[in-house]
């Protein structure tokens, strides 16, 4: 079974033919999980210089020809805004940024929100969990930032 991503253009001024539709993206699910939990959908539509912008909840960008109706999948994800870098703790900030594992892993925003708090280890200080994107490989980890000691650990 596949979960799909569709944009359909109508005519203008109310009227309700159907001028064209297009598939833009698609996911497979699996049949032995719950099907609304691997839905993707479409988060962002933007328009530029004859071309649509998709972008999946995932962060995929679609460039989409609006003459020809080509469908080209970028392969690299959306920036986060400046805005959705701010709201990340000054401890990840820290951590990812000057701390070694900066040089090797980019935070990744795929899901929101994009970092879980909580006191993981059982000391008593609040720790911070957050999906990154290792450059080397391109796979996804999580980081735990020890919240006593700043200390990172990639799973």
């Amino acid at each position: 079974m596949m979960a799909a991503a569709a944009i359909s253009r109508r005519g203008v001024w109310g009227l309700t033919k159907k001028l064209w539709e297009l598939t833009i993206f698609t996911n497979p699910v699996d049949p032995n999980l719950e099907a609304d939990v691997q839905w993707v959908f479409i988060k962002a539509l933007n328009i530029r210089d004859g071309r649509f912008t998709v972008t999946s909840e995932r962060g995929k960008n679609y460039q989409v020809d609006i003459d020809t109706k080509a469908i080209t999948p970028s392969d690299s994800l959306s920036s986060p805004s400046p805005g959705v870098i701010r709201d990340v703790p000054d401890a990840v900030k820290k951590a990812l940024t000057n701390a070694p594992p900066g040089k090797e892993y980019d935070l990744s925003f795929r899901i929101m929100p994009s970092y879980l708090e909580g006191d993981f280890n059982g000391d008593g200080k609040m720790d911070v969990a957050v999906l990154v994107n290792e450059r080397s490989t391109g796979k996804l980890g999580i980081a735990i930032i020890r919240g006593a000691t700043g200390k990172v650990t990639i799973l």
